[in-house]
């Protein structure tokens, strides 16, 4: 008898899953499957076609979690809207203006010493409190770290036929 995985782990860009995931979508119970969370999207597509997932299905999640994330767009899209900003790409609109905001925070603190290195230097030590990204986790950019934040929650998909799909952080925020 062949031997089943325990766990499936897809990296794959939106075609590519088109592609596989079906293969994993039957009515066999099958290993828990990995996803990047860019997929969340596709998934509610293949959901809203009817297809039912079965076994459990996880995110790796680099966001807030999903109540504080849904606060947080609410207030810095009701901004959006009095500034008559159309939302047509929320996560692309929600980390360009909390950038601008980052970015004139700093500018403030160098006043006419403008250079590229300083600049990322008072970004590294703008006060944590200021830092709250719409979307992410408290960030971690620090003295030669020019990523802003790592790490991920593992968040598992809620995929009931009848309801739309949901989130549940099953890890706390792991940083590799």
């Amino acid at each position: 008898a062949a031997k089943t995985a325990d766990i499936v782990i897809l990296w794959l860009n939106k075609p590519e899953l088109k592609k596989w995931y079906p293969l994993l979508v039957d009515n066999k119970p099958h290993a828990d499957v990995y996803l990047s969370s860019g997929m969340l999207g596709l998934i509610k597509e293949i959901q809203k076609a009817g297809i039912v997932f079965h076994g459990k299905n996880y995110l790796l999640y680099p966001y807030v979690d999903p109540k504080t994330m849904a606060h947080n767009m609410e207030r810095e899209f009701k901004w959006m809207s009095k500034q008559n900003v159309k939302v047509v790409d929320a996560e692309l609109q929600l980390n360009t203006l909390y950038t601008v905001k980052m970015i004139n925070r700093a500018r403030k603190h160098i006043g006419s010493n403008f250079s590229r290195n300083y600049l990322l230097e008072k970004l590294e030590h703008l006060d944590r409190n200021l830092a709250l990204s719409p979307l992410f986790p408290p960030l971690s950019l620090g003295p030669g770290q020019r990523h802003a934040s790592k790490g991920a929650y593992i968040a598992e998909l809620t995929t009931d036929s009848n309801k739309p799909v949901d989130l549940k952080l099953v890890s706390d925020w792991i940083i590799p």
